[in-house]
């Protein structure tokens, strides 16, 4: 009478090890990508609320809206806000007078790369205000 096999070789398990390993690693290798995403991604909603501040004081105050040079090192970037001309091309061009185009500009290094962002507001001049009032 023949005995039968109830277990499995060697070469079986070492393949299903295999397996199971290189498919934990691609998974853990997701995850790992998926977690920098977020945490770029944090970083990055940081630093727009970081210019956004920096547009909104100028928008408040329209006297202060010239051009501002800043270096932060929390978040770490450097940050350019100055105002632009309106071009006479534009829809705004009637009321250059009255307002001022902000472009902010800010860098930042990540890693090896060097990422930029641009925001653009409209701030009113000082005197826009009180010309429109009576």
């Amino acid at each position: 009478m023949k005995r039968l096999r109830t277990g499995f070789t060697l070469m079986e398990v070492m393949v299903s090890l295999f397996i199971l390993s290189s498919s934990m690693f691609v998974l853990s290798e997701l995850q790992v990508r998926s977690m920098i995403r977020v945490w770029q991604s944090r970083e990055d909603i940081d630093r727009v609320y970081v210019i956004k501040k920096f547009l909104y004081k100028m928008y408040l105050n329209p006297s202060d809206a010239r051009k501002t040079s800043q270096k932060f090192e929390e978040p770490p970037m450097h940050m350019v806000i100055e105002p632009v001309e309106i071009n006479k091309k534009s829809a705004l061009a009637p009321y250059a007078k009255q307002l001022h185009y902000l472009k902010a500009t800010a860098k930042w290094a990540r890693g090896t790369s060097t990422r930029t962002l641009n925001l653009f507001a409209i701030a009113p001049r000082g005197g826009a205000k009180e010309s429109g009032e009576s």
